[in-house]
């Protein structure tokens, strides 16, 4: 008998059994390379938003900052995404949708690195529907809405908003507070995971909750209320010890939006303007820098330097002086986000005026980066919104 039979013998397997093993390690390795190179989660510095803005149902969309005309779509659901968030690893999307049976939404889980795609709620099945998914900065945990649908009697209406938090890997489902008089919407954390905030949907007493979990570190209270009726929840510091929250004021027979700054390691909590309420400016948005000591704002000025859209301003923190940042007539600004190191603002813009100076009636909402660095800005989507970083760890 020869070698080779021997050690086939010995092995109990055939020269076809061993064909087909090596094929089968071929095929996974090929598969696992594949993954890795084709994986999203690999191309560096990208973005996740919504298109398209008209038209079809709009889903998730992926592109890369540096290459945005390489942008590709990773979800394809029937009756379109309403939201999503991203994880602060840029690995995974949460993301909510209608089911295409009950048309009630709940939330899904998308993991980038491998496309695997999971239901992580199921509010469907106890008539209520769940949504608006925000990532903790650093814990596999989901904030989000929760609404009671009450659809098996018709002596009540929809439910009041609530927010929830799921714990991915614990596997906790649970309301963010045992009391069921707190309710609200549009939740965020700060970016050291110990505060969240979110709107009140109050009525009787419009304004923002913000709870602190771990309040012996700040010496803050753990639930304070910033009164307020934007309807925005605002933007928290980095560590979470301050808001600027907007607010409206009523000039003659026009409202305007003016910022408050809430201040929380003060006991208790102080009250100041961050914009003046009877100036000349009409504040709508902010953001804060990473280091927390800028604020970028997005302003209209309502005296001779006034423009159709809003255009985009820095304020330091401490001294309120004001510098342009991103300013030009023809288009508004609406949403932006700075990434991690504050060297580039992610932003929605809307072109209001075409080349020609005359109103663009069919404008719709597009993706752009500013990069601080080279004062420079890159398109990334034409019909797009709602639109995320997605920075790979």
């Amino acid at each position: 008998m020869g070698e080779q039979e021997k050690s086939q013998k010995i092995l109990g397997l055939s020269p076809l059994d061993l064909t087909v093993i090596v094929v089968v390690i071929v095929l996974a390795v090929a598969i696992g390379f594949a993954s890795y190179w084709s994986s999203p989660a690999r191309l560096g510095k990208m973005i996740a938003y919504l298109a398209p803005a008209s038209g079809d149902v709009p889903n998730i969309w992926l592109a890369p900052v540096d290459n945005p005309e390489n942008a590709q779509q990773i979800t394809f659901s029937a009756m379109g995404i309403y939201d999503f968030d991203v994880d602060g690893q840029g690995q995974r999307l949460a993301y909510s949708a209608r089911d295409d049976v009950n048309r009630t939404r709940d939330i899904y889980l998308l993991d980038l690195t491998t496309g695997d795609e999971r239901q992580v709620t199921f509010c469907a099945e106890s008539d209520a529907e769940c949504y608006t998914p925000v990532f903790h900065p650093d814990d596999p945990v989901i904030a989000y809405v929760r609404v009671n649908s009450n659809s098996s009697t018709e002596q009540f209406g929809t439910g009041a908003p609530r927010i929830w938090v799921l714990d991915l890997v614990a596997g906790t489902n649970r309301p963010l507070s045992d009391d069921s008089q707190l309710i609200g919407h549009s939740p965020i954390w700060s970016d050291s995971g110990d505060t969240i905030a979110y709107y009140s949907a109050d009525l009787a007493s419009p304004g923002v909750l913000v709870y602190n979990f771990n309040p012996q570190i700040s010496d803050t209270q753990t639930l304070n209320f910033v009164p307020a009726q934007n309807g925005s929840v605002g933007a928290l510091s980095p560590n979470g010890l301050k808001l600027i929250v907007p607010d409206i004021v009523n000039r003659g027979d026009q409202i305007f939006t003016y910022l408050k700054l809430v201040d929380f390691t003060q006991s208790p909590a102080t009250f100041d303007n961050f914009s003046d309420p009877n100036g000349a400016t009409d504040d709508i948005a902010i953001d804060w820098y990473p280091d927390g000591q800028q604020v970028t704002v997005g302003r209209r000025y309502t005296d001779d330097r006034w423009t159709r859209g809003y255009q985009l301003f820095n304020v330091d923190a401490e001294t309120g002086e004001t510098s342009e940042l991103v300013f030009d007539e023809a288009y508004g600004h609406y949403f932006f986000e700075w990434d991690t190191t504050g060297d580039q603002l992610l932003m929605q813009r809307l072109q209001l005026l075409d080349s020609d100076g005359n109103l663009n009636n069919l404008a719709r909402p597009e993706i752009w980066v500013y990069d601080a660095e080279t004062d420079s800005l890159i398109k990334v989507a034409d019909s797009g919104y709602f639109p995320r970083w997605v920075i790979p760890n």
